[in-house]
């Protein structure tokens, strides 16, 4: 039955050089795509998903219009680096697939999803690479380390147009917070941030159109949280496993203007959350699950009515009970909320 599909498919390549979609999603065409694929020459879109798939062969270079490339949930790790060399590329879409050394005129991509620097080593591989992608709008990245972590600080800063940066590894660079793009709206960082404590003393970040953050692994301090009160535009805030390293979090010294969200799911060492409601004046939701009862708490805050009655939420996370206190306007009655 395979051979059939893929002897069907190739038949179907060589007679259809006028075809500009092509998407096969969950179709079994074996591991390695025909090299009949370079007969489609005026191909626009390329879908091969959700299969067992591994190479793309060197005939995809023939696809000069080719706009998209889609091998998400397949095997595919790398490609041609002919492939990297067509200008029309608008979104390459995988999983930790592996830059080549050298790559074309790509400032025409928009979309890169998502890329691995486990074997990047030399700060100008990713200068010629990665940094040459101006147009960049969305960016993920994998295997960020310390042999790396420099060569991407530098081609990051060339990217000026990012609106999502994705960024995971072992360490994640602190200049991120300084001299990435000003465009950026969401970013999600998993990996420790190297120089953290470094970043509380700074006068800003350099994120004014950032709406929704989420840390993992960062082990960020109480301070660098505050400091994201600067954020004019932050309207949700999630904390993961790992985010933060101390025992309390106190949103109560730094107004956030826009904060509607706040996630905190698993953090390991965090025992109390204590929000001043007046400095968080639009949040709406305040999500929390604690790792050492196993409890979700889910507090609700969206409407004035709620928040008129309430001047101060405390969550603690070692309690069995799974309860919120609450103080209200005249600082003299708490009250249990079940959840």
């Amino acid at each position: 039955m395979k051979k059939d599909i893929r002897s069907h498919i190739k038949e179907l390549f060589h007679g259809s050089e006028s075809l500009r979609v092509i998407n096969l999603q969950g179709i079994e065409i074996g591991e390695t795509l025909t090299s009949a694929i370079g007969n489609v020459v005026h191909l626009q879109y390329l879908g091969i998903t959700s299969c067992s798939l591994k190479h793309i062969p060197r005939s995809i270079r023939r696809l000069t219009s080719l706009q998209t490339l889609d091998v998400r949930e397949t095997n595919v790790r790398e490609l041609t680096r002919s492939f990297w060399m067509i200008k029309t590329l608008r979104l390459v879409l995988g999983f930790v697939l592996r830059l080549p050394e050298q790559i074309g005129n790509l400032k025409q991509l928009r979309t890169l999803d998502s890329i691995d620097l486990e074997e990047v080593s030399e700060e100008l591989t990713l200068e010629r690479t990665l940094g040459e992608m101006i147009h960049l709008e969305f960016l993920s990245i994998w295997h960020i380390s310390h042999v790396n972590v420099k060569a991407l600080s530098g081609a990051l800063e060339k990217l000026e147009s990012l609106r999502t940066l994705i960024l995971e590894g072992k360490i994640i660079p602190s200049n991120v917070f300084t001299t990435a793009s000003r465009r950026v709206k969401f970013m999600f960082l998993c990996g420790d941030l190297v120089h953290s404590s470094d970043l509380d003393g700074s006068e800003s970040f350099c994120f004014p159109n950032l709406i929704m953050l989420s840390l993992e692994k960062t082990y960020v301090t109480e301070e660098f949280i505050s400091k994201l009160s600067g954020l004019p535009f932050l309207a949700t805030l999630a904390l993961y496993p790992g985010s933060y390293k101390d025992k309390k979090l106190v949103f109560a010294s730094s107004k956030f203007p826009r904060l509607k969200k706040i996630k905190m799911i698993g953090v390991e060492v965090l025992e109390i959350v204590e929000v001043e409601v007046s400095m968080v004046p639009e949040l709406k939701e305040l999500e929390i699950h604690s790792p050492f009862t196993g409890c979700y708490h889910d507090i609700d805050l969206g409407n004035d009515k709620k928040r008129s009655q309430k001047t101060r939420i405390v969550v603690d996370l070692k309690k069995e009970n799974n309860y919120v206190h609450e103080e209200n306007d005249d600082m003299s009655e708490w009250w249990m909320i079940f959840t």
